[in-house]
């Protein structure tokens, strides 16, 4: 998945405020146990 966001970020030459962004949105669109997975934190 980093890998995944590092190419993005390279390619379309994303902020970190867009990173960011499409991250949390990347990731509320996984089911829940990839999102726990990913992201303790978020499961709460």
């Amino acid at each position: 998945v980093e890998a995944m966001f590092e190419s993005v970020k390279e390619i379309f030459q994303l902020t970190e405020e867009q990173m960011e962004r499409f991250t949390k949105a990347f990731i509320s669109r996984l089911p829940k146990y990839m999102q726990e997975a990913i992201s303790p934190s978020l499961a709460a």
